[in-house]
């Protein structure tokens, strides 16, 4: 019997959790969150009112991680592979990494998983759409970068791959040759969608992005774009470098 466990990283941005568990919990056996009390930069914050906002979308597993790696992205991927080892814990055959801005169509994603049990693939992946401010803001043209979506479990560890089909958060790839049985999904079959910059305090992301060493003496600047964004300007993101993106916007 197949199992699908799902696991949210958790220190910010749970404004969007509500909304993106919605579009998951309907194919989830067992969903956690794996929470930071203080962040891979090193802020600190009281957790206690987002694990009583998880309770009350229905998610009652949390996990709480405590950073051990001045690194961001070694932090991160210890983190996933929290969430990853709690649901091979609880039988789980199968499993998928979330922050709280990911998104997907429920039919598109119910789709996928059908396909994994179907076909025994051991790693999907889609390409993103990307969002600004609002979820009628979005970058176009979509960037050309793709997450990973449903994976089976087995041996492969979060931080040690060295080989994925597409191009991937690091922290976010577990090992696949082109040998092994996985699947690049096109835009038409699913897509995630990216609330990145959909935020209640966009300075808290931004200080605690783990690209953040990157842009770090641009925090504000980046934050003041946001807060006097007037719709259809180009969309200004902190990151791995620092970009203006053309957008659109939709209904």
């Amino acid at each position: 019997m197949t199992k699908l466990g799902i696991s949210y990283n958790l220190f910010d941005g749970e404004e969007n959790l509500p909304a993106s568990f919605d579009t998951v919990k309907h194919i989830a056996d067992f969903v956690c969150v794996v929470y930071q009390e203080t962040s891979n930069t090193g802020e600190k914050r009281d957790m206690r009112p987002v694990l009583e906002l998880c309770r009350k979308v229905g998610i009652k597993h949390h996990i709480l991680f405590r950073p051990v790696h001045l690194v961001p992205a070694v932090s991160e991927a210890a983190k996933r592979n929290v969430g990853l080892d709690i649901s091979r814990s609880v039988g789980c055959t199968h499993y998928m990494t979330m922050d709280c801005d990911e998104l997907y169509r429920p039919d598109e994603i119910a789709k996928v998983w059908e396909d994994v049990r179907r076909e025994r693939l051991i790693t999907t992946a889609c390409q993103m759409q990307t969002y600004y401010k609002k979820p009628t803001i979005c970058v176009d043209p979509p960037e050309e970068y793709f997450v990973p979506l449903i994976y089976q479990i087995d041996s492969r560890r979060f931080g040690r791959a060295q080989n994925f089909p597409v191009q991937v958060d690091k922290t976010r790839k577990l090992e696949t040759l082109p040998k092994d049985r996985f699947r690049v999904y096109g835009r038409n079959e699913i897509e995630m969608h990216h609330w990145s910059y959909i935020r209640d305090d966009i300075r808290m992301k931004l200080r605690n992005s783990s690209a953040v060493v990157n842009f770090s003496d641009r925090v504000e600047e980046i934050a003041q774009y946001f807060d006097n964004y007037v719709d259809g300007e180009p969309a200004y993101f902190g990151g791995s470098e620092i970009r203006k993106l053309s957008v659109r916007v939709i209904q």
